[in-house]
């Protein structure tokens, strides 16, 4: 496959998508235009409350700990900004991964290195992400 049809399917592969999941891609700018009604949330007919819970509690414990390690920075408002993105990305993985029929408990060290990563040192991000292992384990005993 050569660049141009490389980049043809990938554009028709984008526009196929956003439709699939209720959005209509304009095409003079690529912008999305959200579907009407309530607010679209991905995989949501595959999750059961519990799942739904499950992952409300996880969104807000990464909040959490982003809110911990981000106040004292004076370009707060950019971090938080940057952080909001990465926690949503984690929920749709999380909701990806409830929807297999996975558990999440395992991919939440990850996410908290993720979302530390723009607020303190790589390696006081990996420190934490591995603290944060620990805890998991701990609690599973």
């Amino acid at each position: 496959m050569g660049a141009g049809e490389e980049r043809k399917a990938l554009a028709e592969i984008a526009g196929r998508l956003c439709a699939e999941f209720g959005y209509s891609l304009d095409r003079e700018d690529g912008s999305l235009t959200p579907p009407p009604g309530p607010q679209h949330r991905l995989l949501d007919d595959l999750l059961n409350p519990e799942d739904q819970q499950l992952i409300a509690t996880a969104r807000r414990a990464l909040t959490q700990i982003a809110a911990a390690l981000g106040d004292d920075k004076p370009e707060h408002g950019q971090i938080t900004r940057t952080v909001r993105m990465l926690i949503d990305g984690a929920e749709l993985v999380m909701r990806g991964e409830l929807a297999a029929g996975k558990q999440v408990i395992g991919v939440i060290p990850s996410f908290v290195y993720l979302i530390a990563l723009p607020m303190i040192e790589q390696d006081e991000a990996l420190e934490l992400a591995d603290r944060a292992s620990a805890l998991l384990e701990e609690a599973r005993e």
